[in-house]
């Protein structure tokens, strides 16, 4: 009985880069949309932190005052007012650019009392 013949068919070898082809294009593609998140939650985080921050100096103050501040491509802005005889109502919004090329805001509300 004759042997077959050893190795692949063409048919399997385009199948093969065809498989592949798509893997390497899907991983690419998700590669794209990480690099954008992981961008897209820095800029959050920062905003975060500066109306963190700013909520702790205000809670160390204990002073009802507003203002506006911009560090590190995040401008933040605060309002603080008498809530109770010993407490504020503070208000932070913080306005940072997005990855889509816009602005994106975000506000933060707390009443924090004061221990003075």
């Amino acid at each position: 009985m004759p042997k077959p013949p050893a190795g692949y068919t063409l048919v399997e070898v385009i199948v093969a880069l065809f498989v592949f082809s798509v893997g390497a294009l899907a991983l690419a593609a998700t590669s794209a949309v990480i690099a954008r998140e992981m961008t897209t939650n820095s800029l959050r985080e920062r905003s975060a932190l500066a109306a963190s921050n700013r909520l702790e100096i205000l809670r160390s103050q204990c002073v009802a005052t507003s203002g506006e501040e911009t560090r590190r491509g995040v401008t933040s802005a605060w309002s603080a007012a008498p809530a109770s005889a010993n407490g504020l109502s503070v208000e932070a919004t913080t306005t940072r650019s997005s990855a889509s090329g816009g602005e994106k805001t975000d506000t933060y509300r707390a009443t924090i009392g004061c221990t003075r």
